[in-house]
């Protein structure tokens, strides 16, 4: 198969756009955790409700 053929399967089954969603959440994930360590007491432990 062509290259060109075989960019066009990529595109068709999905796979950028999993893999982007997949990435965004890993991006997500790791600013919420720099928040959460940025408002953490210096004791190292977060308080539990």
């Amino acid at each position: 198969m062509e290259e060109q053929g075989l960019w066009r399967l990529f595109f068709a089954t999905g796979l950028p756009e999993a893999y982007l969603a997949i990435r965004a959440a890993e991006r997500a994930r790791e600013t919420e955790q720099k928040i959460a360590a940025a408002f953490r007491p210096r004791g190292g432990r977060a308080r539990q409700a």
